[in-house]
């Protein structure tokens, strides 16, 4: 990717948030990233501090508003759902088979025949 083919869109939140609260240009948030480009796994915070862009208290009144403002990611949203899913039908297969248990107990104390289908 070129240089000036950034797209604010495609920003980090958090360098969305430091242009929204005025710590940043846009001009200066480019810059960010492709310096961070450049460096791998440096924090763009980090680097705003380090580059002198914004100070410690900047980055911090960022990353509350972030922190505020997130929102789950639709995969960690559907693997809480699927696991609540999994855990409900679990319970209910645990129920139906201990249904179908008393069910068997008591066609056996009658003497009524019993067939699985009837489960």
């Amino acid at each position: 990717m070129a240089a000036d083919d950034f797209d604010l869109d495609e920003w980090s939140n958090l360098g969305n948030i430091l242009v929204r609260q005025g710590t940043l240009t846009d001009d200066q948030l480019k810059r960010l990233l492709r310096e961070q480009a450049k460096r791998q796994k440096t924090l763009l915070g980090e680097l705003a501090v380090e580059l002198r862009m914004a100070d410690a208290e900047d980055i911090e009144r960022a990353l509350e508003t972030q922190r505020i403002n997130r929102v789950p990611a639709p995969t960690d949203t559907l693997q809480r759902a699927q696991e609540t899913f999994s855990r409900a039908f679990a319970k209910l297969d645990h129920q139906a088979e201990r249904l179908t248990q008393k069910r068997k107990t008591v066609t056996g104390v009658l003497k009524i025949p019993f067939s699985p289908s009837d489960a």
